[in-house]
């Protein structure tokens, strides 16, 4: 280990309480006490050693100017320095191995310069080497504990294992709260009653497991759910049959069939009755939009016929603005402006502005003509497709609707701008078969009733469902318990390294301190301890 600078005396010239020089020598003893009465300055050492390692050459509580109740760098020297004679300095003496280096800092003017041995010893401090009594009552009345501890680590060079401390304590901290937190289970327990018409209104796999057998036991008494698992035998046959039971009634096949014919055309409410709605009329409109937009498009284009000059009417517009000099003849063909065919500045004017607009709304409505094409290209395609995915889907009694499809489709396929095919005939037909659809699939949930294996087995499904989301929550807080003990246990180990750290620094000290006392103003004024 390196040899540590030890304060070894102190000079004090016109500075502060001491007028004519004064020198304490510190070589004989490693630690003392300085004690007098009041005003016989005992403050003016602690002054001297504070000014010597002063960043800004002066002392905190006078501050550099005299502003805000601080008297300012003139309060350095002794009031009496200027008119003796006597130079306004501080200068110090430390002991490093077998060396005495020194320096000297003046207390006047504008360059009190920090000796170089100075900056050598400031550059070794880990803490301010002046603690005085209100800022020592502060640390110990004003700072919490955990505040003086992070103070006393940090002193020592341990600030990263604070950070690193006051980090786990945080995550120790957000891990206790969301393991505690038992919001989603509590949810989870009201979806439950809500699933089971509140006959098991918290969690219980025994209790669960019982209402899911009741409700089997309706079609099949015979059929016993030993877990509540997709795996589980009974669920495995009750979804079997739920499956056969839905073949079998043609359902899921009735309701294929409507969602490929609505995608054509359903009938909709309406804001004045019912309207319909589908494919066949999207295509319809789109293709009335995209003529409505071509008659716009075709109508700008006229009056944009001579969109060739926009750049010379963009170039001649500054040359004519409003404020502006304009030329006396025209800048192409030098003609006069008065003898043009506009006869003036301002018709000129006029002309630009005028042909600029054109153009403008000639640029609107192309860009919308394209995007009623590209509306009517998209509508047609899709309408191609579910035109010939119907066909295979309907039954051998909707012979007529097949054909009047047959018919319409080759004519919808080759359509191209022209006029649309008569599609009264299919629109009728697909309303016709939605009808029908409708009131066969009504008429095959009524006669199921309410105990089918089809909503047996949703039911079943909605709580293995549930029992997976509560077993994943039950997991997270469990994972977020052990990770909680983990930061504990983390913390704790943090806290032994700075506590071996800062016992071994300790350790280290030639002359470790036993202890200090705190004197309280008397008439003895107070106490400087320097070490």
């Amino acid at each position: 280990m390196a040899d540590p600078y030890i304060l070894n005396s102190l000079t004090l010239s016109g500075f502060r309480a001491y007028l004519v020089p004064k020198t304490f020598d510190f070589s004989t003893k490693r630690c003392l006490a300085v004690f007098a009465p009041n005003g016989k300055g005992k403050s003016s050492i602690i002054d001297g050693l504070e000014f010597m390692f002063s960043d800004k050459g002066t002392l905190e509580r006078l501050g550099v100017r005299t502003i805000h109740n601080q008297a300012g760098v003139p309060a350095l020297a002794h009031n009496l320095a200027s008119d003796k004679g006597i130079e306004s300095f501080v200068a110090v003496t430390f002991k490093l191995g077998k060396e005495l280096p020194d320096g000297k800092r003046l207390a006047t003017g504008l360059r009190r310069v920090r000796p170089p041995v100075a900056d050598a010893v400031k550059a070794c401090l880990i803490v301010d080497p002046i603690i005085r009594g209100h800022a020592l009552r502060q640390f110990v009345e004003k700072r919490t504990a955990e505040e003086r501890y992070e103070d006393v680590a940090r002193w020592f060079e341990l600030g990263s294992l604070v950070d690193v401390q006051r980090s786990l304590r945080d995550l120790r901290r957000k891990a206790k709260a969301a393991a505690e937190d038992t919001t989603a289970l509590k949810q989870i327990d009201v979806q439950l009653a809500k699933k089971t018409g509140n006959a098991v209104k918290a969690w219980s796999d025994a209790s669960v497991l019982e209402h899911a057998n009741s409700i089997v036991a309706v079609l099949d008494k015979n059929l016993t759910l030993k877990v509540l698992d997709p795996a589980d035998p009974a669920v495995l046959v009750t979804e079997e049959r739920a499956q056969a039971e839905a073949k079998r009634l043609g359902l899921e096949g009735l309701r294929q069939l409507r969602r490929a014919t609505e995608s054509l055309a359903e009938e909709k409410d309406g804001a004045d009755g019912p309207v319909v709605a589908g494919l066949i009329k999207e295509l319809e409109a789109a293709a009335a939009a995209k003529a409505r937009a071509a008659e716009v498009e075709q109508e700008e284009r006229t009056a944009a016929a001579n969109a060739v000059f926009d750049e010379v009417w963009k170039s001649a517009e500054p040359l004519f603005a409003e404020g502006v000099d304009a030329p006396e003849a025209c800048p192409v063909c030098a003609t006069p402006i008065a003898e043009t065919l506009a006869g003036s500045v301002e018709k000129i004017r006029e002309h630009i502005a005028t042909h600029r607009a054109e153009l403008a709304e000639y640029a609107a409505a192309k860009k919308a003509l394209d995007d009623a094409v590209k509306e009517v290209t998209n509508v047609h395609g899709r309408l191609i497709i579910a035109l010939k995915a119907l066909p295979p889907l309907l039954p051998e009694s909707q012979a007529a609707l097949k054909q009047v499809l047959a018919d319409y489709l080759p004519l919808s396929e080759t359509w191209n701008d022209d006029i649309l095919p008569d599609s009264a005939a299919l629109t009728s037909g697909l309303l016709a078969l939605i009808g029908e659809l409708d009131k066969a699939i009504a008429d095959i949930e009524a006669k199921q009733g309410e105990h089918t294996y089809i909503k047996t087995n949703a039911k079943i499904v909605e709580l293995i469902e549930l029992r997976d989301e509560r077993l994943f929550v039950e997991r997270k807080l469990g994972e977020l318990g052990k990770l909680h003990a983990a930061l504990v246990t983390q913390s704790q180990f943090i806290a032994t390294e700075i506590r071996n750290k800062v016992q071994a620094l300790l350790d280290t000290l030639e002359a470790p301190v036993n202890a200090i006392y705190e004197l309280a103003p008397i008439s003895t004024g107070h106490l400087g301890i320097t070490m």
